[in-house]
């Protein structure tokens, strides 16, 4: 969370602190963060007995999707996105397409993937 709370600090419209966080997914991606992509799909496949981190994950992912609704609530206050959107909806949706796209570009060592959301969700939501 560390990463996505300071790639967002000093941003101020909803689209910038969101480029913000795609950006840590690309550096995911690109391996400048952690070995290996998105240490919490990681976790979850390793950990399949669901044992050990399951709390921690939870507890993450939430984080994660509240960040990413604090997001649309921004925008939804500035009015740069529809009203009638439920901002929890988006960010899952959000955060479920980039891990998706993040494990493809990872699996095919190919960006495109990443960019290719990135873009969808910029035209539905920004």
């Amino acid at each position: 969370m560390e990463n996505y709370n300071e790639a967002i600090s000093n941003k101020q419209s909803a689209l910038e602190k969101y480029n913000a966080v795609f950006n840590v997914f690309i550096r995911l991606c690109e391996n400048e963060i952690v070995e290996g992509g998105c240490p919490l799909m990681n976790a979850i496949e390793a950990d399949e007995s669901k044992l050990y981190f399951e709390d921690t994950l939870m507890e993450s992912f939430y984080k994660l999707i509240n960040l990413i609704k604090s997001i649309i609530e921004i925008e939804k206050k500035q009015n740069e996105i529809k009203m009638d959107l439920d901002p929890e909806q988006v960010a899952i949706f959000i955060l479920s397409s980039l891990e998706g796209s993040l494990a493809l570009s990872r699996l095919y060592k190919d960006n495109i993937y990443l960019h290719l959301v990135d873009k969808q969700i910029k035209e539905l939501f920004f």
